[in-house]
């Protein structure tokens, strides 16, 4: 009877360690459910994290496009203008030498105190009146 006293007191000690041990896997598992969790989060927390910044990097670079291409664009018309002025500039230099030029081939000077160099004079400047023609 003894043996089977022992017997029960050591199966009945085995189901309490059984059930203890049980009990602590459980909590384990649960504790190391609740890390992997934690460490998921965080994980999660990071990446979006680097897309906030990832996102504003590029919003960061858009604008930055957009502004080189408006400086880009500025620069275009304003060198655009300066070739135009070039041009009207060039158009009435060449008017204005074409109206000396005809008004020297007519010999009538384009205003009476023109100034008039000639080879007689040595070269001096001298006022030319109305109605005198050129030597040629």
């Amino acid at each position: 009877k003894e043996e089977e006293e022992e017997e029960e007191r050591q199966r009945k000690q085995k189901e309490r360690e059984d059930k203890r041990r049980k009990k602590q896997e459980k909590e384990d598992q649960r504790r190391r459910r609740a890390q992997q969790e934690e460490e998921e989060e965080a994980r999660r927390q990071v990446l979006r994290e680097e897309e906030e910044q990832n996102r504003k990097e590029e919003e960061q670079k858009r604008k930055e496009g957009a502004l080189e291409v408006e400086r880009l664009k500025a620069e275009e018309m304003a060198k655009q203008r300066e070739e135009k002025r070039k041009r009207q500039a060039d158009k009435q230099k060449k008017k204005a030498k074409a109206a000396e030029d005809k008004d020297r081939d007519e010999g009538t000077p384009q205003s009476p105190n023109t100034p008039c160099s000639t080879e007689a004079d040595g070269g001096a400047l001298q006022p030319i009146a109305l109605g005198m023609q050129w030597d040629a």
